[in-house]
């Protein structure tokens, strides 16, 4: 049985912790797009860079835009309190080593023999995913949102 509205039958390892972007506040259930490395932040209308749905954030947080006036803490989890929001992923997360200079953010395709490489703008149905780092401790690896098409 799910403990809230936005749980719900979530797998074990589909879940991931980012910072909030600096001005942004964030709620349970919020569509979040990546911001800056490791961070995130209220997705935009028609977002191509949405990671995924925020399901908690920092201990002692209301995690809800509207509670109940009687609740004590502070309201949804803010970027200017240094604060984090744990989000459920739509796709999975991989190092990969991608060929050209990755930004977060940037859309990824295959490339030659069997890499990675950052998408042609020209060429958007090939986008295979989304890099979220590319500060890793992993020599010449950044972390993918691998989606898939």
């Amino acid at each position: 049985m799910a403990q809230n509205q936005v749980e719900y039958h979530i797998r074990q390892d589909s879940e991931l912790t980012f910072k909030v972007a600096a001005g942004e506040t964030l709620y349970n259930g919020d569509l979040v797009e990546i911001k800056g490395d490791m961070t995130v932040g209220a997705a935009a209308a028609d977002s191509e860079k949405v990671v995924g749905i925020v399901t908690a954030g920092t201990s002692g947080n209301i995690g809800y835009r509207n509670p109940a006036g009687n609740l004590v803490g502070q309201v949804g989890y803010s970027g200017d309190r240094k604060e984090v929001v744990t989000v459920l992923l739509n796709g999975h997360l991989v190092y990969a080593q991608v060929a050209g200079s990755p930004t977060v953010g940037a859309k990824v395709a295959a490339g030659a023999a069997g890499t990675y490489k950052v998408a042609d703008p020209a060429k958007l149905e090939s986008v295979l995913g989304l890099v979220v780092s590319v500060a890793t401790k992993v020599a010449n690896r950044s972390i993918i949102l691998f989606r898939g098409r």
